[in-house]
């Protein structure tokens, strides 16, 4: 007889299949004959499969693994096109992903996707860097011309573009980016300078305004993740939507989070992490409206196939893409196995104690992939993020009526920008001091395996904590729990 398998694991395995074939095509390419041939025997084998078998599984995972190969292969051969235009000089007309700041050398300084080669009015994939003259300002969401001499560039950017003629020939007026704008203002007008931009980082992740020295001192102690707009924002805000709701119904709570994830994603102008985030936000709360109990692992591997299929250049060369996915581990898997063996039944709902043990093992999870990508440790960061931690929900709702108070007038700001700025100063100020000690962030990189073998170490801790867990809750609950 034929083992049967579960129907959790088959959707493990084939998307995992898929995302290891996205993954391959930029390495390995063999030719479309040998993929349709092996492709039609898997699928026959898997729709004459009437169980879900070891058989079926392979089978399954071979059809995916094939899918997502010749996905990319398709993908990664419209990439090769910016090969032609290295060296030479363009006319591209792009559309701004960012708001524009100055560089050292007085050129604006952005990024840009949408991107048409006014040349032959050919649609190029992925995004570049920009950098150049002509306009006093370009704005998130702008079309603007682009003419100068394209380089190439190993990054997420597949080209830049310096010294250029930039032209605006579109203003982005939405009324979201128009709102947006305005609340940056409002922002301004309240909080003096570096407040008025930690506000910003915080609430909508703009970083570009954040002064050098302040981004230098968050980096250093572990902090940075607080002014990029994450998982991190998303869990306070969705944590404390279930919170001030919880004596509504569920259908009330699911359509407020909804409605604020919605906003929270045009506010940022469909930041990728944003939405990265949204989607594992999104589904958990359909998963508890629906009182069924979503596999994390399953959950992560879903977004990371999605958001992998809608653009495959962050499987290939993200490292933001690789480090949302590690703190979302942190997040989702090990936070809530660390908290059930460490707070009481009591504690174990109460926002600092979980933000702290979150925030904890999200730094947990993606200490590896920075000691092998960037090759430095933050030896204080687990200490500063749990001075700070707690204090950025509070710092977040206050920074939010700040901002409004600025945008209605003068009488307001007196008044309603007071919190704010005593909470964004003592977060300022605590990272201003820890990044004073000199062994605050020191140098230590890994090599690829290491990285791996750091991982198989977190994997076989949370698979030990759950066991553990598991035995705990028998004892508790006996039978009950089977």
């Amino acid at each position: 007889m034929k083992a049967v398998m579960a129907r959790t694991t088959f959707l493990y395995c084939i998307f995992l299949a898929f995302l290891l074939g996205l993954a391959g095509a930029k390495f390995v390419r063999p030719d479309v004959s040998v993929y349709i041939f092996f492709g039609i025997l898997a699928l026959y084998a898997l729709i004459a499969s009437k169980r879900i078998t070891l058989f079926s599984v392979v089978s399954a995972m071979l059809v995916c693994l094939i899918l997502g190969n010749l996905y990319g292969a398709h993908f990664f051969e419209k990439l090769q096109r910016y090969e032609t235009l290295y060296g030479k000089n363009v006319t591209l007309l792009v559309r701004a992903t960012e708001d524009a700041i100055y560089s050292d050398k007085g050129q604006l300084k952005f990024r840009a996707d949408k991107i048409t080669n006014s040349l032959n009015n050919e649609k190029l994939v992925g995004s570049i860097a920009i950098e150049g003259f002509g306009v006093p300002m370009v704005y998130k969401g702008d079309y603007v011309q682009v003419e100068g001499k394209m380089y190439p560039r190993r990054s997420l950017q597949q080209g830049s573009v310096t010294f250029a003629k930039i032209t605006v020939v579109n203003r982005d007026e939405s009324a979201i980016n128009n709102i947006r704008r305005k609340f940056i203002v409002g922002l301004q007008n309240a909080l003096p300078e570096p407040m008025a931009s930690l506000a910003a980082g915080l609430l909508i992740g703009q970083r570009s305004t954040l002064p050098e020295e302040l981004s230098n001192s968050l980096t250093k102690v572990g902090l940075i993740h607080i002014v990029a707009v994450s998982g991190f924002n998303l869990t306070i805000i969705i944590f404390a939507v279930r919170r001030l709701l919880a004596g509504q119904s569920r259908y009330q709570v699911v359509v407020f989070s909804f409605a604020l994830l919605t906003l929270f994603i045009l506010f940022t102008n469909f930041e990728p992490s944003i939405v990265r985030a949204s989607l594992v936000s999104v589904l958990s709360l359909l998963a508890w409206y629906y009182g069924r109990a979503f596999k994390p692992i399953l959950l992560l591997l879903i977004v990371a196939a999605i958001t992998a299929a809608f653009n495959p250049i962050y499987i290939w060369y993200s490292v933001g893409w690789y480090l949302s996915f590690a703190a979302f581990f942190g997040i989702i898997v090990l936070a809530p196995l660390i908290k059930q063996r460490a707070l009481s039944e009591r504690h174990r709902h109460k926002v600092i104690p979980s933000l702290l043990i979150e925030t904890t093992a999200a730094q947990i999870c993606t200490m590896p992939i920075i000691l092998f990508v960037f090759g430095r440790i933050q030896n204080i960061s687990i200490i500063s993020n749990l001075l700070v931690a707690p204090f950025i929900p509070l710092a977040m709702l206050f920074s939010f009526i700040a901002g409004l108070a600025g945008i209605i007038g003068p009488i307001f700001i007196a008044i309603f920008s007071i919190p704010a700025k005593l909470v964004l100063d003592y977060i300022l100020s605590a990272s201003a001091l820890l990044s004073q000690f000199s062994f605050a962030e020191g140098k230590m990189r890994i090599t690829f395996w290491q990285m791996v073998y750091f991982y198989a170490l977190i994997a076989w801790i949370s698979i030990i904590l759950l066991q553990k867990n598991r035995q705990i809750r028998k004892i508790a609950y006996g039978n009950k729990y089977e």
